[in-house]
């Protein structure tokens, strides 16, 4: 999965497991949409990054100590990615900055432009992310093609004029390989109810919404020069500018 990669998503499902009460209309007026406004069976495209990083993990601290080199591991490119898709599905580049270090690998932070598309001043709006309990795992589907997955809990934080809002959500993505540089993958998010919300004891835990995307990835295609010169497959910028290629 190393690399950049140009990203179709199709918002395939919507569903309410608990019943249409349990959640905000707002939710269920978006996913009756027509499609040329963002509902159910559109598509959207964007960039997503991953890029090879030396964990700060306590594995790797001990290893160092040790005198052993560090595992590296491939990684999202978290502030990247988000800015990427908030971009696409608002439909204008509404995220100003984007900010996540795997130094600080539970935090994220994004903060909005103060402007919309037609120039007219925002407010102040921003998102703070707690991620949580993420877990990945490999393997092979049943056609014995090679699979990533991947699990993430979030609780949002979004900061606007005088007011908080807080939702938690888990993000669930497998992606499989079909051949060199494309891969077809599934994404499911679910909705949780904030402690403050009405029916938050009657939910018991359990999701509210669902939202289902398919989606379509194909490698971004190299530079001849570095594909001749640096004989690399894939080649993507970090978070800190630098190019790496593999």
């Amino acid at each position: 999965m190393f690399g950049e990669w140009d990203v179709m998503a199709k918002y395939a499902a919507f569903d309410t497991p608990l019943g249409a009460a349990f959640v905000d209309p707002s939710f269920l007026e978006a996913a009756r949409a027509p499609v040329e406004q963002g509902g159910l069976g559109s598509s959207t495209s964007y960039k997503m990054r991953l890029f090879s990083t030396l964990p700060d993990t306590w594995d790797n601290n001990v290893r160092v100590t040790l005198g052993l080199l560090p595992h590296d591991a491939v990684v999202l490119d978290r502030g990247f990615n988000t800015a990427q898709t908030t971009n696409a599905y608002l439909g204008y580049t509404a995220v100003e900055e984007s900010v996540y270090s795997t130094r600080e690998p539970n935090l994220q932070t994004v903060t909005f432009s103060r402007t919309d598309p037609n120039g007219r001043a925002l407010p102040p709006k921003k998102i703070e992310l707690y991620i949580n309990n993420t877990a990945s795992e490999s393997g092979f589907d049943s056609e014995g093609r090679q699979t990533f997955y991947t699990s993430d809990l979030y609780r949002q934080a979004l900061f606007l004029a005088g007011d908080t809002v807080f939702t938690d959500y888990e993000v669930l993505n497998s992606y499989t390989l079909l051949g060199p540089g494309v891969v077809q993958g599934k994404q499911v998010t679910a909705i949780y109810l904030d402690p403050r919300q009405p029916r938050f004891f009657e939910a018991d835990g359990r999701a509210v919404a669902a939202y289902g995307y398919d989606l379509q990835m194909w490698r971004t295609p190299l530079a001849e020069t570095a594909s001749v010169f640096l004989r690399a497959k894939a080649c993507v910028e970090t978070p800190k500018g630098f190019t790496q290629c593999m």
